[in-house]
């Protein structure tokens, strides 16, 4: 059996064998501009990613995405198949036997693209895929979706925190907005520059959240963590804000702006797959 990887590096920062994650990325970002391997806006994408975790790509979408898609959640909230689930709060549920009670601000519907050919088209998006592969540098695979109606109503987290790998570092979440966000609408929120910082351990070595073991107290003292160092670090969280279905009708989206109506798809890469995701 194979040793578990320390997830920490001695400062109590992700250790990542990912090569954007080196010292040597920018360099090796700009010598793939120079030769043609990424075009001008990828090289510019992975630069911000690298730098403050995040960053903006735009797939072109067709125009009745949004609306195909909405019709395929209005179906599945009236016919209540029983191999989907959606969760409000709590673990999830399946969808036989409910009604739209629970279909209120913070529900989240699991793993749609298993139902709904619309939400497959985004989970298997080949122009996502190409930048998440460029980012991992391996191939890549989605491991899930979440559908919202609404923002999540969460609080500031990291998912690590929560998603339990043998490489922590070896995560990607793709955001995908489905309406035009403004500051009322729920926006994402992200505090760039954070991925550099160090996390909360709630044992020595262990940044996986456990309810029996830590409980809300545990969650609460990880997030009084993060926000101390934030602080700390003088950086602070700010809102996704676009016109996303503006854009879409220009052929333009960001995947990563606010989600208030979206979908969120998880991609690890496939040596983080391999070893235990």
């Amino acid at each position: 059996m194979n040793e578990r990887p320390n997830a920490l590096d001695s400062n109590g920062r992700l250790r990542s064998d990912l090569w954007i994650d080196q010292p040597s990325a920018a360099a090796e970002i700009e010598r793939r501009r120079a030769t043609g391997e990424i075009s001008a806006g990828e090289a510019d994408a992975l630069e911000h990613l690298r730098t403050y975790g995040y960053c903006v790509v735009r797939p072109a979408f067709r125009a009745s995405l949004s609306e195909d898609l909405l019709g395929d959640v209005e179906r599945l909230w009236r016919d209540q198949p029983p191999d989907v689930a959606f969760a409000y709060q709590s673990l999830l549920t399946r969808f036989s036997g409910q009604d739209e009670r629970a279909r209120k601000p913070s529900c989240r519907i699991a793993d749609l693209h298993a139902w709904s050919e619309t939400a497959r088209r985004l989970y298997l998006d080949g122009e996502i895929y190409r930048f998440v592969e460029l980012a991992f540098g391996e191939p890549a695979i989605a491991t899930q979706s979440l559908y919202f109606q609404w923002g999540s109503q969460q609080a500031l987290h990291r998912d690590p925190m929560h998603v339990q790998m043998e490489r922590p570092a070896h995560l990607l979440a793709a955001w995908v907005a489905l309406e035009d966000i403004l500051p009322g609408s729920g926006p994402l929120m992200y505090v760039p520059g954070s991925h550099l910082l160090p996390y909360y351990q709630f044992e020595p070595g262990n940044i996986v959240h456990d309810d029996r073991r830590d409980g809300v107290d545990g969650v609460l003292r990880a997030e009084a963590w993060d926000r101390d160092h934030c602080a700390a670090a003088g950086i602070s969280a700010q809102p996704f804000l676009a016109g996303a279905w503006r854009d879409l009708r220009q052929r333009r989206l960001g995947m990563d702006v606010p989600v208030a109506l979206g979908i969120v798809v998880t991609f690890v890469a496939s040596s983080g797959a391999a070893n235990g995701a």
